[in-house]
């Protein structure tokens, strides 16, 4: 794309907003100290009791169900358009982890989506991180995308704390074929004690397609970051959009 569509305008004004006023309305959560390990497979039962431990806005899908298979086991999850499907992966927490700690997720990409000229779909996938005080601090981003000008391939940049336009980033991943693909942020401390993150897509034979790392010098371990805040599907354009292993490890 050689400008900014009206659309991708509009996003770049609601997606902050829409990141804010999720921060504000989860800030009565309480935050707690580093909290452990987080795995949903999506293979438990359909009632989930605890909060911070469920995906929202998600269906439980079994593979019998469609031509779909799991990345693994029998069942995965699938997010309508505008789902924004979140999860606090165990509890809001206020204390970085010694190591640093993951956070990952399994999404199927379909190829069949872009095989229109002119289809312009995506969905943004973020992780985000605290403050010490258990309030939010800065989300971390993949922006995923077809291009209208590039019938058949999916589009992936990254961002901190910013709305994406897949197709404007200067650093991109190109993904042309079908199927699932994981997407992992890695949270860790640098020499200097600031934050970085690398966020990695990888593909389903764990071969690392792309890597970026993104910090911001205001983000210092223990002074102005905590740990983990939560995993949001910020906006998303795909009517069936499936996930399999969200999971959380500290490292």
């Amino acid at each position: 794309m050689t400008s900014i569509s009206k659309r991708s305008l509009a996003r770049a004004l609601w997606v902050p907003a829409l990141i804010a006023s999720l921060a504000v309305a989860a800030v009565p959560v309480a935050a707690q100290a580093a909290d452990g390990d987080y795995v949903n497979r999506f293979e438990g039962p359909r009632k989930q009791a605890l909060v911070d431990k469920k995906l929202h806005n998600v269906e439980r899908v079994p593979n019998w169900a469609g031509r779909f298979k799991a990345a693994s086991g029998r069942w995965y999850a699938v997010a309508g358009k505008d789902a924004y499907a979140f999860s606090r992966l165990g509890g809001y927490s206020d204390e970085f982890p010694e190591n640093g700690y993951t956070t990952s997720v399994d999404i199927y990409l379909d190829t069949s989506k872009n095989q229109v000229p002119g289809t312009d779909r995506r969905f943004d996938w973020s992780s985000a991180i605290n403050g010490p005080d258990g309030n939010h601090r800065r989300d971390f981003i993949f922006h995923v995308g077809t291009n209208p000008n590039d019938t058949g391939n999916f589009i992936v940049t990254v961002s901190n704390n910013a709305p994406g336009n897949p197709a404007a980033g200067k650093v991109k991943l190109w993904i042309s074929e079908s199927g699932w693909y994981t997407f992992k942020h890695t949270f860790r401390e640098n020499r200097s004690g600031q934050l970085v993150v690398d966020m990695r897509v990888i593909d389903s034979n764990g071969k690392v397609l792309k890597k970026w790392s993104r910090s911001n010098p205001t983000d210092v371990i223990g002074e102005t970051v905590g740990g983990n805040r939560y995993v949001w599907l910020v906006n998303n354009d795909f009517y069936k959009l499936r996930f399999d292993n969200l999971v959380k490890r500290n490292r």
